[in-house]
């Protein structure tokens, strides 16, 4: 999966074309919001790959990720990182529509945590008392 896949899913979200005179700085936009939600989710990403098998990627550390490039996240964040980047190229001209975009990727990352805890649930353990009377 490439990053132009995620830019055209998003352009979709908010039914818009790729056109250059309709949404010409969309483009542009998305390569440097991409990195920025990649990065956002990159730990919780390692710990995806970890608890799934999965190899280890290293999300590089700039600011613009090329559209032709492979999208650094595993695949699970895809519809969340579409989400995300959807409402922010809109951000300006539909702010409801941004904020409910935001709100589907924060439920997304959340059903993946969850994934995650029901995969590797947290042990609880009793605490020891260090008070002795």
């Amino acid at each position: 999966m490439t990053n132009r896949e995620i830019y055209d899913s998003a352009l979709r979200l908010v039914c818009e074309t790729d056109q250059l005179d309709a949404n010409g700085d969309y483009e542009e936009r998305a390569t440097y919001l991409i990195p920025l939600i990649c990065h956002r989710y990159a730990s919780l990403d390692r710990h995806y790959r970890s608890v799934n098998g999965l190899k280890a990627q290293e999300i590089l550390q700039i600011n613009c990720f090329p559209l032709t490039t492979v999208f650094p996240l595993a695949d699970a964040f895809a519809p969340a990182v579409t989400a995300a980047l959807a409402g922010l190229l809109v951000m300006d001209e539909n702010a409801e529509m941004s904020q409910k975009l935001s709100a589907l990727s924060d439920r997304m990352i959340e059903e993946i945590k969850t994934e995650l805890q029901v995969v590797t649930p947290y042990q609880l353990e009793s605490i020891a008392s260090r008070y002795v009377f």
